[in-house]
């Protein structure tokens, strides 16, 4: 049956009925073709390894008949007997059974996540007993309902993860790549697969290229976002991976197609170990500042580190490698940032320039992290300044720990760089955490109890990126990349660092210097709108992040009546009331959070009678 009846009988058919119709279906295609290889008497000489049946042939695919979907100019010249009649399977779904055959040690007894999974291939996993969870964002009946780019699944979750003719899909492959090696255990494995055309070298890809038409001719297909090439598998090793070829060739013929699928496919699936990052470590300190329109501060800002003793010896080293480096993430500037931040980079060998289309801070972030070689890597807004003495003290103390992340304190400074009081006073500080002893070791403590412990001090816990410096291998292995496109990332992003750090090391300096800016995007009321949208979601995942991930009762609690107390500030700071977006406020799990005393009145009283009464009264 091909594509086009299959959609029409879907279309006309309840779920119910469809789900029989495609059962029953399946098994008349079955029985045909077995009647008709024992009728014909030809010898079955082709096999499916998913399902074990033996066939006179395999069925051709429906490609030619659905040139709304594919491109029919591909097949024109070249069969396309892909199907096992039995099963359904396709040659990269018989390859990948017959590698587990010779390799069942990988996935025997691990925990497996398989995104889109197939359904031949989950018949033969489960027939084997090899564990497995199954994800898709659309499938409503798979085990998990996620999306691939950002799982919401805590790091090191599975030894291995499936995702066959999947990463063609995504609009941000990098970005799954990354995603996958996060929720990967050390040396886990992802499988995967995609179309490969040879007319191409690494992958092609345009975001201007919207339409299904333009899809089908550039990619082959019409939910085709880009297409992959012969040498992609440098893409992958690029993203983290120890990279094998399972190439259909080194297996039987009897179980790959009759004349296979033309220029457009390979037979060809990538083994993917997960790479130690830490030992790629060539230096103690990455710093990574994006920059966009700053040119009136940055040039304190970079001056400001270069201030420090340890940068002054890394400046004397002729080989280039030390204590630091600095990464300057022009995210496609268009005043003078661009020719100061080259200008540094030319004259001090571990200041590195790099230019990309403007994508937001979170994007600029994410992609200096990608660049980086340190073994922590600290993240400075282009607008702020450190302290020398207090940063010489953090390299030092890179050098020196293992720890996954290094707090510290930060001041805030005006416009003519002096120290100010300030209401941010409460955000810079890191009060009520264990400090050095007067031996000079150094105490140390899980990320949540970090939090908790700040929380109980006074009331709050810092959430700026800018305070920390996190374990490079750390962040790549066990928290999410920055969320792009919103405000308030760091109001998620440090969260999910500090829930999964193991071990936290304070150091009780004034390291960074935060710069009040009125005109700055977090003051400006334009965004308002942005705000409230930024904020819905962000807390949503916070909820989650703490209700769900947080064993402790006693500091699920302490978390979570943060999370309220957040929320209430949130919502008398922004304009709620008049977006849109401001009826989404979960008011019934605010009050449920919420400590008793003040916080639970105005939780109350934003329940009972809505956004708008409660900033008349609590703004």
């Amino acid at each position: 049956m091909d594509a086009k009846k299959k959609i029409a009988i879907k279309n006309i058919c309840p779920d119910f009925l469809w789900k029989s119709t495609r059962k029953v279906y399946r098994r008349m295609v079955f029985l045909r073709c077995r009647a008709d290889m024992a009728l014909s008497g030809k010898k079955m000489e082709f096999f499916c390894p998913c399902c074990g049946t033996k066939a006179r042939r395999f069925v051709e695919g429906d490609y030619r008949e659905c040139p709304e979907v594919y491109d029919v100019t591909l097949y024109e010249r070249s069969r396309q007997d892909l199907q096992c009649p039995a099963c359904g399977s396709l040659p990269r779904h018989r390859i990948l059974a017959m590698w587990i055959e010779r390799n069942p040690d990988l996935l025997s007894g691990k925990d497996v996540l398989y995104f889109a999974a197939e359904r031949s291939m989950t018949r033969y996993m489960k027939k084997h007993g090899i564990r497995y969870t199954t994800a898709d964002l659309y499938d409503e009946e798979a085990d998990l309902q996620i999306d691939i780019t950002d799982t919401g699944l805590p790091g090191g979750s599975y030894d291995a993860v499936i995702c066959n003719h999947v990463l063609e899909h995504v609009n941000d492959y990098k970005t799954a790549l990354a995603e996958i090696r996060r929720i990967l255990r050390p040396g886990g494995v992802l499988i995967t697969s995609f179309p490969i055309s040879q007319d191409v070298d690494l992958v092609e890809e345009d975001p201007e290229v919207t339409t299904e038409e333009e899809r089908i001719r550039r990619y082959g297909q019409s939910d085709h976002v880009r297409l992959f090439g012969r040498n992609s598998q440098t893409l992958l090793a690029k993203e983290g991976y120890e990279v094998s070829v399972i190439d259909g060739a080194e297996y039987p013929a009897n179980i790959l197609p009759v004349t296979g699928p033309s220029i457009y496919d390979a037979n060809r699936l990538f083994l993917c170990r997960k790479k130690d990052l830490s030992l790629e470590n060539s230096v103690d300190l990455s710093i990574i500042i994006p920059i966009y329109n700053v040119e009136k501060y940055l040039q304190k800002c970079i001056g400001s580190i270069l201030s420090a003793d340890e940068c002054k010896l890394t400046e004397r080293r002729e080989d280039a490698t030390g204590s630091i480096e600095i990464l300057l993430i022009d995210d496609g500037s268009t005043d003078g940032s661009s020719d100061v931040a080259k200008t540094f980079a030319s004259e001090y060998p571990f200041i590195h320039y790099f230019r990309k289309e403007n994508g937001g801070l979170s994007d600029a972030r994410n992609y200096g992290l990608k660049q980086a070689k340190g073994k922590y890597v600290f993240f400075i807004d282009a607008d702020d300044m450190v302290n020398a003495d207090g940063l010489s003290k953090v390299i030092r103390a890179a050098s020196e720990s293992d720890a996954d992340v290094l707090l510290w304190d930060g001041v805030a400074i005006g416009e003519d760089d002096a120290v100010m009081n300030s209401s941010y006073d409460l955000i810079l500080t890191h009060d009520g955490l264990p400090k050095e002893g007067s031996s000079g070791n150094h105490r140390e403590t899980s990320g949540t109890d970090a939090m908790v412990m700040q929380i109980k001090d006074h009331g709050k816990a810092g959430m700026t990126v800018w305070l920390r410096a996190c374990r490079r291998d750390f962040l790549l292995s066990n928290v999410p990349e920055f969320k792009r496109g919103i405000l308030h990332e760091d109001e998620i992003w440090t969260p999910q660092v500090m829930t999964a750090a193991g071990s936290v090391r304070y150091i009780p300096e004034q390291v960074y210097c935060y710069r009040v800016r009125e005109n700055s995007i977090m003051h400006s009321p334009d965004e308002n709108e942005k705000h409230v949208w930024s904020i819905l979601l962000v807390m949503k995942m916070l909820h989650t992040l703490y209700d769900a991930g947080i064993r402790n009762k006693k500091n699920r609690k302490v978390l979570l009546s943060s999370w309220a107390d957040t929320y209430l500030y949130m919502i008398g700071k922004y304009d709620f009331g008049n977006c849109s977006s401001g009826k989404d406020i979960p008011s019934g799990k605010i009050v449920s959070a919420a400590k008793h005393g003040k916080p639970k009145i105005k939780a109350l009283v934003l329940r009972l009678f809505g956004v708008k009464t409660y900033r008349k009264l609590f703004r």
